[in-house]
């Protein structure tokens, strides 16, 4: 029997915020996300008792990376996005919060982790759709379920 790909259409992936009492609220139409990238560290243990003048090294902490939405569909009066309710308003607080990233795989995978919003960007080109795009620097585990 021949081996049949596994991979799935990525769309139907839906990101959502925790409004700050336990309600998440999806952020509509986003086009790409991209993370989390964890990355762990290396501390070099290198010493006189290495072999074959090999440095050595051991895992150190990871850095839980960030989560990023470089391009969605920009629609300022949507409570997802405005800056009442929506992402603009969670990057401005400065505040932690819970997100949730849905995938439309066949386990309907979630991976939860929290953050603080650090980027909120507007692009207008006359020629296409209004943009906006976001970043969260992961504080804390990502969670994988």
């Amino acid at each position: 029997m021949a081996y049949q790909s596994q991979a799935w259409l990525a769309l139907g992936c839906q990101l959502s915020v925790d409004d700050g009492n336990g309600n998440y609220l999806p952020i509509l139409e986003l086009k790409v996300i991209n993370g989390p990238d964890e990355k762990a560290a290396t501390v070099e243990v290198t010493n006189q008792n290495s072999q074959n003048r090999r440095r050595e090294y051991i895992a150190g902490l990871i850095d839980p990376g960030s989560l990023a939405f470089p391009a969605a569909n920009y629609i300022p009066d949507d409570p997802s996005q405005d800056g009442f309710t929506g992402f603009y308003a969670v990057f401005n607080s400065g505040q932690k919060r819970n997100y949730n990233l849905s995938l439309p795989n066949v386990h309907h995978t979630q991976i939860q982790l929290s953050g603080i919003a650090v980027s909120h960007s507007k692009v207008f080109d006359f020629s296409r759709e209004a943009n906006f795009g976001g970043e969260v620097k992961i504080t804390g585990p990502v969670s994988v379920s």
